[in-house]
């Protein structure tokens, strides 16, 4: 019952700078307190934020004379919404939006879990991870799916894990997952490529940066970990950060998770190369989106099992999920997939390290859309199938480099970008179960959302993250101590 489905990558396997100077990040200045320096767009953002989220400034900082009617002046509708919301302990998330454009969903999303010493005192703390999604999911779907739907603990995910060692834990929603279904022309996502991607990270850093400074925690680079199509978009950074003087580089080590930068693999070349080339004759016939199944395939499951798969052609929707789900979805010579799965007769039946629950919720949660041309610009990437702006400078990449992936997912693939760069601190972490066969391994989104996760990736992660963390701050007393 084995099919081969031409979708995209890591969803649909099924399946320039921006132009208005405004909206560009910069640092803040070095020298917070002269009343003639001004504010920059991204200390505005950070200040609107620390005063929306009620957190406390550090008073030693005399940031441009700070007194609650001066700070006053700059609140305005740089935050286009807000929320803060427990999730266990003293763990605490918080979600906002800002503006990256002119347009109606120039919108991205900024998000922080941290641990509190009280309700809006984040405790200070020396390590920062800034996270990166990948395909068909927003951060709290991948990053913290506790809080989506019922068969996960509403405290489960790898950033309340981070949180809960004294990781001050940031991410993005990238613009495309903001876009709310059933739009009836998407034309405004025709330039939404990975150099938008790239320019809506970078400002998303500074904004968690400048947080951290004015909150006494200095403004150190951060580590940055990028997931599936979230692996290209952070080296994309990367690459462009080699062009800028060391003190405007903001990412101190990266943790590219479960996917190749650049490929080797002749099977990787072709599957997605040829779909490339799919997703280029889409733009040419002015389609700009694509619908993604996550969010039909895990409901119809759920409310109609056993009724035909209108994405599946003589397949039930709960046969659909699950092959979906732990498949060879990218062909029979193609061992990559989503989850580890238990099979009868070479379909799988069950899930291996997650429960089906647990899988339609993470399903049911994912955004409508997906872009295009990012997807066209990361399998340019990959492939080589054509000239890419983002792969430059890979050899002036020096950063400590921490490789992530499971045998099951893109696994050894991954290895051979690290023999582009110009690092000489590059760690594989490549993680295999030992299942009889290599299409039952543990794979790409059980890294995520599988029951032996924290043990097998987690973990290791955070240690690498406190091995990496900087150790040249300035009143270190003001933190608290690393987790064991």
């Amino acid at each position: 019952m084995k099919k081969r489905c031409g979708f995209v990558f890591f969803i649909f396997a099924v399946l320039s700078l921006i132009s208005c100077q405004k909206y560009l990040p910069t640092a803040p200045q070095s020298g917070p307190g002269d009343g003639n320096v001004p504010l920059t767009r991204t200390e505005q953002i950070a200040l609107d934020l620390i005063n929306r989220a009620d957190w406390p400034l550090d008073e030693s900082m005399p940031l441009y004379n700070s007194t609650p009617a001066s700070l006053a002046k700059f609140s305005g509708n740089r935050i286009m919404s807000f929320i803060r919301q427990p999730i266990t302990g003293n763990i605490v998330h918080y979600a906002f939006q800002i503006p990256v454009g002119p347009g109606p969903f120039d919108v991205i999303g900024i998000h922080r879990v941290v641990k509190e010493k009280s309700p809006t005192q984040p405790m200070n703390t020396r390590q920062i991870l800034f996270l990166q999604h990948g395909d068909a999911k927003d951060f709290v779907g991948m990053f913290v799916p506790g809080l989506y739907g019922t068969s996960f603990d509403m405290d489960f995910g790898f950033a309340v894990y981070m949180a809960k060692k004294n990781v001050d834990v940031w991410g993005i929603d990238q613009a495309w997952t903001l876009v709310p279904g059933g739009q009836p022309d998407c034309s405004f996502m025709a330039d939404w490529g990975i150099q938008k991607q790239v320019d809506d990270l970078n400002l998303a850093i500074s904004v968690a940066r400048a947080v951290r400074k004015f909150m006494g925690m200095g403004y150190h680079k951060v580590l940055l970990s990028g997931y599936s199509s979230g692996v290209l978009t952070g080296y994309a950074l990367l690459n462009q950060e080699t062009q800028l003087p060391e003190a405007s580089r903001q990412v101190a080590g990266y943790i590219p998770v479960d996917c190749p930068f650049k490929s080797d693999d002749p099977d990787i070349l072709q599957v997605f190369g040829n779909e490339c080339q799919m997703m280029e004759s889409l733009i040419a016939g002015g389609q700009y989106h694509l619908d993604s199944p996550f969010p039909v395939l895990g409901p119809l499951a759920r409310q109609d099992p056993d009724g035909p798969s209108p994405i599946f052609p003589g397949f039930t929707n709960m046969q659909a999920a699950l092959f979906f789900g732990a498949g060879q979805i990218f062909g029979d010579n193609v061992a990559i997939h989503y989850l580890s799965g238990i099979f009868q007769n070479g379909f799988p039946v069950d899930l291996r390290y997650c429960t089906i629950p647990q899988w339609l919720d993470f399903m049911a949660s994912g955004p409508a859309y997906m872009s295009v041309q990012f997807i066209v610009d990361y399998e340019t990437i990959m492939t080589d199938v054509g000239d890419s702006p983002f792969d430059d400078y890979l050899s002036q990449i020096e950063i400590p480099i921490l490789n992530v992936a499971a045998v099951g997912g893109l696994g050894q693939s991954s290895v051979y970008t690290n023999s582009l760069l110009g690092s000489t601190d590059i760690t594989n972490l490549i993680v295999s179960t030992g299942t009889p066969t290599l299409v039952e391994e543990i794979g790409h989104i059980d890294i995520f959302i599988s029951g032996n996760a924290e043990k097998l990736f987690w973990r290791p992660i955070y240690d690498w993250v406190k091995a990496h963390t900087s150790i040249n701050y300035t009143n270190s007393d003001k933190f608290v101590a690393d987790a064991e």
